[in-house]
């Protein structure tokens, strides 16, 4: 316990002096909104692909555009306008080596939004990331910068807001400059997953136990003890963290894992770079987290890159004996300490003679993290690289008749990589940006990967889904439906563009422009609703006017659509 203490301690000094360039540097901060802080979510909970880069603050009481601030004296080093991503965002650089970040916001203080409007009429660009000069847009602690919206991949009105290492821009935890609400209230704990596996780490099995409170009002499981037939085992967790004043469930802040009363895994949630991300895979369990169960696991994969752990040389992996048990304790809390515990034990029983199974054949290949294998499939040659996968897996190439690559698992399988496939087409009958690469996603939507061609008839694209992808043709142009066009009832001249295919990635795949009376207009554009408008300016005479829409899509697809009325 004391070790593990020192090691806290000693992170978090080390943790502030970096963040500080090594000087003794510190600001008052302010909250970047002026009522109650509640949140909707917490620093590094997990998501679909990603650990959460930030907090997010509800809105007051539920009314829209509450009024946004910013948080120290510095000034604004960065300005997005994206229909996805963060949408509207700010960035602001203050001393000490921060950057403060605002995003998904309704718009943005009239004097920056005049500024970029003027960048996105002189370059005639819907979006932008825009980084002005240090002395153009300089702002004072308090000072009005924005207004709380729902711009960008947001699913709700909120404030994303993030501080950032200037120099890196990596993000870390608001809270260890204060920025966080009241919570006096612990984590919840709903039960633990036992992983039987080979002793290369390959999962053979698991199985969920839920958690439930003993005798002594203490958490454990039933009858306190697991019997498992593996004699190496690794934990996890199903958990997460309340606060006051929410009924959201976030992630947690910290957890430690001690085996036969010995630390045997820990993390907690400073900060985490974006390069590692894509670490949630094997942090969190993937199939759960695919199912929307959200379970932390408790032992460290070895490609796993992430700097939030302090672990034995166990590393959370777990062996089982016959003729004693291992006591198991898993410690989970807050950044204000508050805790939440669960202690149970394990043994190994060798009459339930757990075993991987073997079921190789001409379809199926055991990959190890170490291996770098290339598979040819016929016509079609898959590349895997050395760390593709975080622990042995079994992958399964099934049939091909109407697909280049059939690589759809029984379970959702994880790469960490990005795998190559090199496909070759016996003719190409058509002009070779008409060829497409296409998947069918969780919702049922046809996305479109991005291709290139090796030689004259080898189409190659970079994947990181085991998935079906197949070849087809794209010679469909973008459909533009018109909404509203300005009259009487209402100034807005608003349509929807969509495709036949949708970009994987949130890639740039649609082009548009939109011109009034002959000349280019700035348009607002969500990507969340596929929606593009713009106002008209009222005046004292109704005149005739025409807009014009023109849209094309990655394969040079293109259509335009016209419409004249009065204002």
């Amino acid at each position: 316990m004391y070790r593990l203490r020192l090691y806290f301690m000693v992170s978090a000094i080390t943790l502030i002096c970096n963040l500080g360039n090594g000087q003794d540097c510190a600001l008052d901060y302010r909250s970047p909104i002026n009522h109650k802080t509640v949140l909707s979510g917490s620093y590094g909970e997990p998501r679909t692909r990603h650990f959460h880069a930030g907090i997010d603050f509800k809105q007051y009481r539920g009314v829209p555009r509450d009024t946004i601030f910013a948080i120290a004296d510095g000034y604004i080093s960065r300005i997005n306008v994206q229909p996805n991503g963060y949408g509207n965002a700010l960035y602001i650089d203050h001393d000490c080596n921060k950057t403060s970040v605002y995003a998904h916001l309704y718009d943005f203080a009239p004097n920056i939004r005049q500024y970029i409007n003027k960048i996105l009429y002189k370059d005639k660009k819907y979006k932008i990331t825009h980084q002005p000069d240090s002395t153009r847009l300089p702002v004072k602690k308090g000072q009005f910068i924005g207004i709380l919206g729902n711009t960008g991949r947001s699913s709700g009105p909120h404030l994303h807001f993030e501080i950032r290492n200037t120099n890196t821009e990596t993000p870390i935890n608001p809270a260890l400059i204060g920025l966080k609400p009241l919570d006096n209230i612990a984590p919840d704990i709903v039960g633990i997953y036992i992983y039987e596996l080979s002793p290369d780490n390959q999962e053979i099995s698991k199985k969920y136990y839920p958690a439930y409170r003993g005798a002594s009002n203490e958490l454990t499981i039933a009858e306190g003890l697991v019997n498992t037939g593996a004699y190496r085992v690794g934990i996890g967790i199903r958990t997460y963290d309340r606060m006051n004043g929410a009924k959201n469930h976030n992630g947690i802040y910290s957890l430690r894992m001690t085996t036969d009363n010995k630390l045997s895994y820990a993390f907690h949630l400073d900060s985490i770079p974006f390069d590692h991300a894509k670490f949630i895979h094997t942090h969190m369990d993937y199939e759960e987290k695919e199912n929307k169960k959200y379970v932390t696991k408790c032992f460290l994969s070895p490609i796993n890159q992430l700097s939030i752990y302090n672990t034995d040389e166990q590393s959370g992996y777990i062996s089982t004996y016959q003729f004693r048990n291992t006591k198991i304790k898993i410690t989970v809390g807050d950044i204000e300490k508050n805790e939440t515990s669960i202690s149970f034990d394990l043994k190994r029983d060798d009459n339930l003679n757990v075993q991987l199974v073997s079921t190789l054949d001409s379809t199926t290949y055991r990959i190890r993290p170490q291996d770098s294998i290339v598979i040819d499939n016929g016509s079609t040659e898959i590349i895997f690289y050395q760390n593709t996968f975080s622990s042995p897996e079994q992958i399964r190439i099934g049939p091909s008749s109407d697909t280049i690559i059939d690589l759809k698992q029984e379970k959702p399988i994880a790469t960490f990589d990005r795998y190559k496939v090199r496909h070759t087409l016996d003719s190409i009958r058509h002009p070779k940006d008409k060829y497409v690469l296409t998947n069918e996603n969780s919702k049922g939507e046809i996305q479109r990967q991005k291709v290139r061609w090796e030689e004259d008839n080898v189409l190659v694209s970079f994947l990181n889904n085991l998935t079906t992808y197949k070849i087809g043709l794209d010679t469909i142009a973008p459909t533009i439906k018109v909404i509203s066009t300005p009259g009487s009832k209402t100034k807005r001249f608003k349509f929807k563009l969509t495709d036949n295919f949708i970009p994987a990635h949130y890639t740039d795949d649609l082009k548009f422009d939109v011109f009034l009376d002959d000349t280019w207009v700035l348009c607002q554009h969500d990507g969340k609703t596929e929606t593009i408008w713009f106002d008209m300016i009222a005046t004292d005479k109704i005149v005739n006017h025409e807009v014009k829409v023109i849209a094309s899509d990655a394969s040079k697809n293109s259509s335009e659509v016209i419409r004249a009325f009065k204002f």
